[in-house]
């Protein structure tokens, strides 16, 4: 049991004797408890109630209880769980309740259970991968309750010194902020869910989060991913009628399931690369529409996901994939930059390239490779190039 006025926890092995399982007390360094592993079943910690306890689980050293561990932060205070390595381990975070939850921590070999209740904040940092679900998520407050399958609203931010965030809400209601350190891969898995919204605000977050992957999975419902940043390169790849990759300078995400993905800051070079089928992809101007701080200002569809971003400051590429594709330019944002270009590839399929008779392009180079290319009546081209097979 914690000390009335809140205590500052850690539990690990004896760095001098791997043997022994002891709890520290952060604040004084003194060993509050201590027993030899192969004796410990599992470990229960009582926070106070009407103060402030953190729990450490340091698995750096990696040690099993076969009953796992138990953490209650007691009534009211501010409690914090954090769960520290090891490296090759995955963290599956499991809501049972109002203000209660499992972390299930495994590697190849072994797993641990944590179960907790009365916490605040969760910090997850040292693994290999975590995994966040609707179903994985615990209410703010004690009194509301958060349903699965309802509407999800995330945000995955950073605080530009290597920790990130998932922040939210579930059906209207607000989910409790995981925090998630030297975590090598981020899976959000919302297939369960209904209608999403994701925003990766770029410019504070590390992008992945600690150089390898973020993986994204939407929602049964309509999903919407919107990345804020401005990239020097800036690429969507369709894999799949609802798959495919973005690549952000040198950062990427994987992602399924999403219907539109929005982009409403400016970078500079942006490549859209249809998939393998026979694809029909069009290119518009959309009304301007103000979003996490930017505007989108033109559309590309018809490949796979919606994709709706910023005019692009050096220029936009349409490569068609192997597919039979047909590629039509409608219109473009009277504001596109000087001196950025368009150019469309029809790649390694049988392309047919149209531009529309209300395309004003002036001043900007328009390429085209394709086995045929029509350009309407009436649409104003600076400079073109005509490079069919």
């Amino acid at each position: 049991t914690s000390e009335a006025g809140g205590s500052n926890l850690t539990l690990r092995l004896d760095m001098s004797n791997v043997s022994e399982l002891e709890l520290v007390n952060n604040t004084t360094g003194m060993t509050v408890a201590r027993g030899a592993l192969e004796e410990v079943d599992g470990v229960c910690v009582v926070g106070a109630d009407n103060a402030s306890d953190t729990l450490t689980v340091d698995i750096t050293l990696p040690f099993w209880l076969k009953e796992g561990i138990v953490f209650d932060g007691g009534e009211a205070g501010y409690d914090t769980l954090i769960v520290v390595g090891p490296k090759n381990g995955e963290a599956r975070y499991t809501a049972i309740g109002t203000d209660s939850g499992l972390i299930d921590i495994s590697t190849a070999e072994e797993s641990i259970l944590i179960s907790f209740s009365g916490l605040e904040p969760v910090d997850i940092s040292g693994l290999a991968s975590y995994t966040f679900s609707p179903a994985s998520a615990l209410p703010q407050s004690a009194g509301d309750t958060l349903d699965p399958a309802s509407a999800v609203d995330l945000t995955i931010s950073g605080d530009g010194a290597g920790t990130s965030s998932i922040t939210g809400t579930i059906g209207g209601v607000p989910f409790e902020q995981v925090n998630l350190f030297d975590v090598r891969s981020l899976a959000i898995d919302l297939s369960g869910g209904g209608d999403a919204t994701i925003a990766i605000d770029g410019p504070s977050l590390a992008l992945p989060v600690t150089g390898q992957t973020i993986t994204i999975v939407g929602g049964a419902g309509d999903t919407t991913l919107a990345v804020s940043g401005s990239y020097r390169s800036l690429g969507v790849t369709v894999s799949g009628p609802d798959e495919g990759s973005l690549s952000l300078d040198c950062s990427s995400i994987t992602f399924s399931n999403i219907d539109t993905i929005q982009f409403p800051d400016s970078s500079g070079s942006v490549i859209y690369e249809s998939g393998a089928g026979p694809d029909t992809i069009s290119i518009v101007d959309i009304p301007d529409q103000a979003i996490a701080g930017g505007t989108v200002q033109l559309q590309i569809s018809g490949g796979g996901e919606t994709v709706q971003l910023a005019d692009p400051t050096v220029g936009l590429t349409i490569a068609g994939g192997a597919g039979d594709d047909e590629i039509t330019v409608l219109s473009v944002d009277g504001a596109w930059a000087a001196g950025a270009g368009l150019a469309i590839d029809g790649q390694m399929g049988t392309a047919a390239v149209t531009v529309g008779g209300s395309v004003v392009f002036e001043g900007n180079e328009f390429t085209a490779i394709a086995e045929t290319i029509t350009i309407a009546s009436g649409p104003t081209i600076g400079s073109a190039t005509d490079r069919a097979g």
